[in-house]
């Protein structure tokens, strides 16, 4: 160091050269003192510009880091910001979409309200056409049995008169039979009286008698025809009759058959819906046929001819469903005409 004695050099002198010399230092001696505080002022500021340069190169090396960490922020901040964006953008987009599946959903809770609705009428109305349904197997079942006893009852009636026909018709031929042979005899006797000239009084009484014999015989003969004719007449009413009671029994039979057949259910089937109400007093229809996911708006005309296309192509495995929604504006009469008018056309329960 600076103050420190050990670095310099010993320029002590002896006390006998003091006395023997100039007190005052030489030229020399000030110069190198000089040159030395010189010299060590230089390594100073040298040492001190060398910390400097460091600290300033550090100084550098930190703003450079600064700046790169501000640029990798500012990089960062941009990439945030483009991915916020993004995100708000996909957050629109699934907000949107999520108020679409929202209002499906409501839409569905109100078709499913509606089918609900339409669903519990059409309980009712199944509960009152099975009811309906009981009482007319019933009565049908008592005019069914009627009609079998009043049939039994014809079918005696014409077994007893065709007994009476036969035994008419018998005696008609030997009637017949009898007839002839009073014809050939009152010819034998004409011929006879024709050949003789003279007959006698018992001869003419019996000829009399024969005649009236034979005029009774042919009004027995023509009431006798009369009868027969009479018979033939009942008979075929009779048997009229016995054919109408059997029309009518089979009629009562296929009636009966169609009330006791299975009742209707898509099970197995091939379902198209289709959903009716008025909007503004105008008829609207939409359609969901068996491949589609949702109803869709359709003009009358081209829901007949899909329904027409549906019915050729599948036959009997058919099922429509009607849908009526709860605010169809539609009164009871033209929900239940439009039904049954889809039904009849298209519904394979109604084809038979």
């Amino acid at each position: 160091m600076i103050g420190s004695q050990s670095s310099l050099p010993d320029y002590a002198f002896p006390l006998s050269s003091i006395n023997e010399e100039n007190f005052w230092p030489s030229f020399t001696d000030i110069m190198m003192v000089v040159v030395i505080v010189f010299l060590l002022s230089g390594t100073v500021a040298v040492l001190h510009n060398w910390d400097l340069s460091r600290q300033v190169q550090e100084t550098a090396a930190l703003e450079q880091q600064a700046r790169e960490r501000a640029e990798d922020l500012n990089l960062r901040q941009i990439l945030l910001q483009l991915e916020l964006g993004e995100m708000r953008t996909r957050m629109e987009k699934t907000r949107e979409a999520l108020q679409g599946k929202i209002g499906q959903l409501e839409a569905r809770e109100r078709d499913l309200a509606g089918a609900q609705t339409a669903l519990a009428e059409q309980q009712a109305q199944l509960v009152d056409v099975r009811e309906e349904h009981a009482r007319a197997q019933a009565e049908m079942r008592t005019r069914m049995e009627k009609t079998r006893e009043a049939l039994q009852g014809k079918i005696g009636q014409l077994e007893a008169r065709e007994r009476d026909l036969a035994g008419a018709q018998t005696a008609l031929a030997e009637q017949q039979a009898q007839l002839a042979d009073i014809r050939e005899e009152h010819a034998r006797v004409q011929a006879e009286m024709r050949e003789s000239q003279t007959i006698s009084a018992e001869r003419r009484q019996e000829l009399l008698e024969v005649q009236e014999q034979l005029a009774q015989m042919q009004e027995e003969g023509v009431l006798r025809e009369q009868m027969y004719v009479e018979v033939e007449k009942q008979q075929r009413q009779t048997r009229e009759e016995l054919e109408l009671l059997q029309k009518e029994y089979e009629q009562m039979g296929e009636k009966y058959a169609a009330l006791s057949k299975p009742a209707r259910s898509p099970l197995g089937k091939v379902v198209a819906a289709v959903r009716y109400r008025k909007v503004e007093g105008q008829p609207s229809l939409m359609l969901k046929p068996p491949d589609a996911a949702k109803f869709e708006p359709v003009e009358k005309e081209e829901m007949h001819r899909v329904l027409s296309g549906l019915k050729q192509e599948h036959g009997d495995k058919l099922f429509v469903r009607i849908v009526i929604p709860m605010d169809s504006n539609l009164t009871y009469q033209e929900g239940w005409r439009f039904s049954l008018d889809l039904l009849r056309r298209y519904d394979y329960y109604y084809q038979n």
